[in-house]
């Protein structure tokens, strides 16, 4: 889904439901006119949201969203007698026509919920893990220099050259140290 649709989306879902007039103030307006209702009306049509205002159907039954964007863009334009290209409202200066959250959308929220909450605790068991890990790891390191001490004998017995000798000398006797 589109970041502007999961958006119209979201504030429908905050406010339960909104009128059109409020959303299309609040939408981002590309180009100013009817194409900008095309995502909504995509979301009507596959059941995220629902319109209490007229909906426009094809003989099939399906949306006529070439006159439910046209309608959309009239509710947009203000209230009182509004027309947009063939499709005219005339409603009641406190009269709005409210969309509301829709079966679909109310799936998707708390699915993308549930994700959210996999993700979060998927890295605090990771981080709790790589902890664990490298604490484990560092003890056993630190306890088998301990328990299994190397003689500076056999060390330096087995060196080819005085440079590693001299380093492996110096490590030997600072792990004798501890």
């Amino acid at each position: 889904m589109k970041r502007s649709l999961h958006q119209t989306l979201k504030c429908i879902y905050d406010f339960d439901d909104l009128g059109v007039r409020k959303l299309s103030e609040k939408m981002h307006r590309k180009h100013g006119d009817h194409r900008d209702f095309y995502g909504l009306s995509a979301l009507l049509e596959a059941g995220y949201i629902g319109f209490t205002g007229p909906i426009f159907e094809t003989e099939s039954g399906k949306l006529d969203t070439y006159r439910q964007v046209r309608l959309f863009q009239a509710y947009s334009q203000g209230y009182g007698e509004q027309s947009y290209d063939g499709v005219t409202i005339c409603e009641s200066e406190h009269f709005d026509s409210f969309l509301y959250i829709g079966p679909k959308a109310i799936t998707y929220f708390q699915s993308k919920s549930e994700m959210r909450n996999g993700w979060l605790i998927t890295a605090v068991l990771s981080l709790v893990v790589a902890i664990i890990s490298g604490v484990s790891v560092a003890y056993l390191t630190s306890a088998d220099t301990k328990c299994c001490p190397v003689s500076e004998a056999h060390l330096t017995s087995q060196s080819s050259s005085p440079v590693k000798d001299a380093t492996r000398t110096h490590y030997v006797r600072r792990m004798l140290r501890r």
